[in-house]
């Protein structure tokens, strides 16, 4: 799960004043944009009446403006098209989802027969995770892998190999193409006239590039995801339209709810219900530079839908700031990631990179969220580790031990991972004192504990 919205938490009056709701929303906007911290899209509707919407910034690096029409892939919000498509296949008697899959995709090995329908739905079926993105890659990965991760239904494992399942299923149920199916029996009767997709690794009319903080291209293309791209309005049709029951029953949409527990999301994202229908919706996604968030309350009368292709995770924080201000509560506009401003520059060039967060520190500090630089410099080093780059995220772990003010815990994650560093570089004695410090700050620290044990 990924950046839960904490918009949930902070709703405490259902009783809203309508006074300046557009103007304030557009001052936190466009703020937001001159920060720098929001390039996008933004729709806000309250008591079932648009009253704000606006497109900031660029469709692209070549600062094409960004416009309202542009549409932009949504990431893991894309999962309720699946869950919700085969549930209206449900609903027409073409699938039971309490029956084994293996009924209807015969290409699974019998390893796989005890999954249920509904657990590709849930996300606890067991299936391995692909490395691929369609049905043969999935298909080879299944044939090497020989069993499931785990029994179904014993834990939560949101993994990419339930979404490819679901199109597959789909797509034999329905005898269509997944993007088909979509649009005739979902889309179009609520009034979506058409999706995109990219076509041959590109793509075409008003699909909007990503780029990153430097101005960069980083739209990457991979033919088999079949990302589908939609607009802010076509979302907001989207969720009206469920909420409406015009896709599929309340007693449906009830069903596709269950979760593992309560830590773990449903095909639908984070939603609650009530007797008279949807109550609060929340769903995130993001990837490829592209993020998008959708939330609703019934309570509030209120949808935000949030759409970016300059990935700063700052969109929940907006969102957060809208809900302040239809409380009538004081609002902050988001600050710059440090996190995301630094870790390409020190992957490119460490010691530029140093030079850079110094100068952040010193002379920037208005502009970025310093209050949090101790997470997001061991997302930095993390993101240093994976490309192995062990003695650079060493000393930058060490430079923030000593520079930030961190409480315990924080302190133990820095020394577990700088220990972890070290004994990627083959330097076990120097992980060893590092493994023992990050116990010291946190004597619950198991994973230290079990990686000092495996060296002793």
């Amino acid at each position: 799960m990924k950046h839960f919205f904490t918009l949930l938490l902070i709703i405490t009056s259902p009783f809203l004043n309508a006074q300046n709701f557009p103007e304030k929303i557009d001052s936190l906007i466009n703020a937001s944009f001159k920060t720098g911290v929001f390039n996008g899209n933004i729709l806000v509707h309250y008591n079932d009446k648009l009253i704000y919407s606006n497109s900031l910034g660029y469709a692209d690096s070549q600062r094409t403006p960004l416009a309202s029409d542009h549409s932009m892939p949504i990431g893991s919000i894309s999962k309720e098209f699946g869950s919700v498509g085969i549930m209206f296949l449900a609903e027409q008697g073409k699938v039971n989802i309490d029956e084994p899959l293996i009924n209807y995709l015969d290409f699974l090995p019998e390893y796989c027969s005890d999954i249920k329908v509904s657990q590709i739905l849930n996300y606890t079926s067991g299936i391995i995770a692909t490395a691929g993105y369609d049905t043969e890659s999935l298909k080879e990965s299944l044939s090497e892998a020989k069993e499931l991760k785990f029994n179904p239904g014993t834990r939560y494992d949101y993994n990419y190999s339930n979404i490819i399942l679901q199109k597959a299923l789909i797509e034999k149920l329905s005898g269509m193409t997944f993007k088909d199916f979509l649009e005739k029996r979902l889309f179009n009767p609520i009034g979506i006239d058409q999706i995109y997709q990219p076509e041959n690794g590109k793509l075409y009319g008003k699909m909007a590039e990503s780029f990153n903080n430097d101005g960069e291209n980083t739209t990457f293309i991979h033919d088999y995801t079949k990302a589908i791209y939609l607009t802010p309005d076509d979302l907001h049709q989207w969720l009206k339209s469920l909420y409406n029951e015009d896709i599929i029953s309340f007693e449906t949409i009830s069903t596709l709810n269950k979760t593992f527990d309560k830590g773990s999301q449903s095909g639908l994202g984070h939603l609650s219900l009530d007797s008279l229908g949807v109550l609060e919706h929340y769903h995130h996604g993001s990837g490829n530079n592209y993020e998008a968030i959708i939330y609703y309350s019934r309570e509030l009368e209120l949808e935000i839908i949030l759409m970016t292709n300059n990935l700063n995770f700052k969109l929940a924080e907006i969102g957060n700031g809208i809900i302040n201000i239809m409380q009538n509560k004081p609002f902050k506009t988001p600050k710059r990631s440090v996190y995301l401003d630094i870790r390409e520059k020190l992957n490119d060039d460490f010691e530029s990179g140093i030079a850079f967060y110094h100068q952040i520190r010193t002379e920037k500090a208005d502009s970025y969220d310093l209050d949090n630089q101790g997470n997001d410099l061991i997302k930095t080093a993390q993101y240093l580790m994976r490309r192995e780059k062990y003695t650079d995220a060493a000393t930058l772990l060490n430079l923030g031990y000593i520079t930030c003010e961190l409480n315990k815990n924080d302190k133990s994650s820095f020394a577990e991972l700088i220990a972890d560093c070290y004994s990627s570089l083959g330097k076990n004695e120097l992980a060893k004192i590092y493994y023992q410090k990050s116990i010291l700050f946190n004597a619950s620290n198991k994973g230290a504990q079990n990686k000092l044990n495996d060296l002793i």
